[in-house]
């Protein structure tokens, strides 16, 4: 995607993408680290 494409989209949109992305990446950690004590 162009940059400007995404330079106008709406700040919300990219805060969503960014918390969700965080969230998976939160969660993904936290299984990984209960597999690891059983």
């Amino acid at each position: 995607m162009p940059r400007m494409y995404l330079f106008r989209q709406p700040l919300w949109l990219d805060l969503i993408a960014g918390l969700s992305a965080f969230g998976m990446a939160f969660c993904a950690t936290q299984s990984a680290e209960v597999r690891d004590e059983r």
